[in-house]
């Protein structure tokens, strides 16, 4: 499946090479396989599938304007 498919069934349009948070961690868009989304978190050499509902884009997040803060933690990679 391509980025174009997923955004298609999904409602969320992704590319390589943006910031996402997913699992509690923060990583890279790397890819699409079937019907998930590739993601290299960080400190992580490989990409890992991860579903398309589950990733947020960081620009997405609420006050993504300022540092980002998840769940009471500020996070680097901004």
């Amino acid at each position: 499946m391509s980025f174009k498919d997923i955004s298609e069934r999904f409602g969320v349009q992704f590319q390589r090479g943006s910031r996402v948070y997913c699992e509690g961690r923060l990583g890279t868009i790397t890819g699409a396989t079937h019907s998930h989304i590739r993601v290299r978190f960080d400190g992580r050499q490989t990409g890992a599938p991860c579903d398309p509902l589950e990733v947020r884009l960081l620009d997405s997040l609420p006050g993504a304007q300022g540092p980002l803060r998840i769940e009471g933690q500020e996070l680097a990679g901004r």
